[in-house]
């Protein structure tokens, strides 16, 4: 069974590379870079097919045994890095857990523990707020200095957010587009806003993007 293909947007970022960029032998490896990292850590392809994201590469799999993991692929092995930096900081507890990870020149592959789909949230329901406000509360318990290496900071990757696809954005689809007007807005908002913290915590990416999916579709 052939793997799912990469995300539109993802092909439209290689499209518009020059004929150097190291995006496009990623992209044309990346089937078999997946099938190596199955055989590494003995996993198996669940055939569902995820949604792919803009700068990855996601299978739904599962390890020995049957517990279920995501592996992603992705070119950007520096922030990858940073990636498994934060979940191993976490250690599963509240996000994720980080259960291999691999880098080379070519790229980097993580492979993270499966977090099932909750219900929807309804008006008024509070044990489902309640649980969400445990999940950020153990987000918070990782203090910023206690991480081995220094992270960005929200209003950081924002900023290279945007300058990483400013020349790129041609290219984007409508909706991403639209998207990157409005996190440019948000970026400068919080740059007005900003004010010293009396303690830095660690705080997971997802939540950053989860912010700007819901912005781009509101």
């Amino acid at each position: 069974m052939p793997f799912p293909p990469p995300g539109k947007d993802l092909l439209a970022y290689a499209a518009a590379e020059n004929a150097a960029s190291p995006l496009r032998p990623w992209l044309e490896m990346l089937h078999s870079t997946a099938q190596s990292c199955l055989e590494r850590w003995s996993l198996v392809w669940t055939g569902e097919w995820l949604r792919q994201g803009a700068a990855s590469y996601v299978l739904a799999c599962r390890r020995p045994g049957g517990t279920p993991a995501i592996l992603k692929l992705t070119p950007d092995v520096h922030r990858a890095r940073e990636e498994a930096t934060a979940l191993s900081a976490w250690e599963g507890i509240g996000a994720a857990p980080l259960l291999a990870e691999f880098f080379d020149e070519n790229g980097a592959a993580l492979l993270i523990g499966r977090i099932d789909p909750g219900r929807a949230l309804q008006p008024l329901d509070d044990p489902a707020v309640r649980q969400i406000a445990r999940c950020i509360r153990l987000l918070h318990r990782v203090p910023a200095i206690a991480i081995c290496r220094p992270l960005p900071s929200g209003h950081q990757r924002l900023i290279g957010f945007m300058q990483a696809n400013a020349c790129h954005i041609d290219s984007l689809s409508l909706r991403m587009r639209q998207g990157h007007s409005k996190i440019t807005a948000l970026a400068e908002a919080i740059g007005c806003a900003q004010r010293p913290q009396n303690q830095a915590v660690l705080l997971l990416a997802i939540f950053t993007l989860e912010i700007f999916l819901s912005i781009t579709k509101s």
